[in-house]
């Protein structure tokens, strides 16, 4: 049992790109449906000349092609992330999608709008902890 133990506990991967990145893709979604609200930081609404430009499209913020959202919240979509790091040890998580550092950061002419929460929301945490101690105890 001890041996089966270790052996999980130096291969948390499949742990990793299977429920941890579920988990993450639960909380982009909280991020999306409730603009931010869900990691603490709510996003500034869209100003009038930005709605203006959308013309007919959603007002709905960071959601004008659904790309963004796609690639955070659904696997295989284009621009998702998820793959294991080099160790085996750790999860590469996110999109590749230049203007997500954009909104995360803002630009001169565009206010910041967190993607990424700072701090991650404590359930996650919790979550992700849980699911990783499962994985290592044998729980199925």
């Amino acid at each position: 049992m001890i041996a089966a133990i270790r052996a999980r506990a130096s291969d948390v991967g499949p742990a990793l790109v299977g429920p941890v990145a579920e988990i993450l893709r639960s909380s982009f979604q909280a991020q999306f449906l409730t603009a931010g609200a869900y990691g603490g930081n709510p996003w500034e609404p869209l100003q009038p000349a930005s709605l203006r430009r959308r013309k007919g499209a959603s007002g709905v913020v960071l959601d004008l092609t659904g790309e963004m959202r796609s690639a955070l919240t659904e696997p295989d979509a284009p621009g998702s992330v998820a793959e294991l790091g080099g160790d085996g040890m750790s999860l590469l998580f996110g999109t590749d999608l230049d203007r997500a550092a954009w909104h995360q950061h803002g630009t001169r002419y565009m206010p910041a709008r967190e993607l990424l929460p700072d701090p991650w929301p404590p359930e996650d945490i919790d979550a992700i902890a849980s699911v990783i101690a499962d994985f290592i105890g044998g729980a199925e």
